[in-house]
């Protein structure tokens, strides 16, 4: 299933999006959608290894030299944590970013 954060008309306040569903789903986002989606500009974003997949065309090329990215672990998940200006975007290890798997 093809989502997009635009659409999904969150305002503010949401903190992670749990895509494990067994289902091979794909979320459309850019930084503004973290800023405004986001009381603190984090964003969690779970899901099913290998299947779901996040787009986010500033997190790669020519962009992904202006993000930072490092590993974290919360609540026994591991994530890698894109930073871009104020937003913070935590993907779990193993899910698609850009059709890439998400690794350091």
């Amino acid at each position: 299933m093809f989502y997009d954060f635009d659409r999904l008309r969150i305002h503010s306040g949401i903190e992670a999006l749990d895509f494990n569903n067994g289902q091979k789903d794909t979320i459309h986002l850019d930084i503004e959608d973290i800023l405004t989606g986001t009381d603190n500009g984090d964003l969690f974003i779970l899901g099913d290894d290998g299947q779901d997949r996040v787009i986010a065309p500033l997190l790669t090329s020519p962009h992904r030299d202006q993000t930072d990215k490092e590993i974290h672990e919360y609540d026994g998940v591991e994530y890698v944590l894109y930073t871009y200006g104020d937003a913070n975007l935590f993907i779990e290890t193993g899910l698609l970013l850009n059709n890439e798997t998400n690794t350091v």
